[in-house]
């Protein structure tokens, strides 16, 4: 199981007791890009969105559109519909369509 301690940048991963003794590996996160690059580059800002064909969209996934299309849109970029035929039981056409009359709805164009 592995667990992110709140508020640092370690990792800890514990073993189950019963086979083995608790162990803790810790590596420290390197924090070390460069918003900047990205932004003093010509090329256009290209943000997806992937969502799940399986249901409706939930308000987690409104949201994380909704921050991807204005942060593109604030760049003069696009926001990219990755539709995703993963779970092919599960997701349907209707589906496709759902979430595009969602998005529409939230006025995504």
């Amino acid at each position: 199981m592995a667990a992110l301690v709140a508020g640092t940048p370690w990792m800890r991963i514990r073993v189950i007791p019963k086979f083995a003794p608790p162990l803790i590996f810790r590596c420290h996160f390197r924090r070390n890009f460069s918003v900047r690059a990205s932004v003093e580059s010509n090329a256009p800002v290209r943000v997806r969105f992937a969502p799940s064909l399986t249901d409706n969209m939930h308000v987690d996934g409104a949201r994380t559109a909704l921050f991807n299309y204005l942060f593109a849109r604030s760049k003069g970029g696009k926001l990219l519909l990755r539709i995703e035929d993963t779970d092919l039981e599960r997701s349907s056409r209707e589906s496709e369509e759902i979430v595009l009359r969602d998005l529409a709805w939230l006025g995504l164009d």
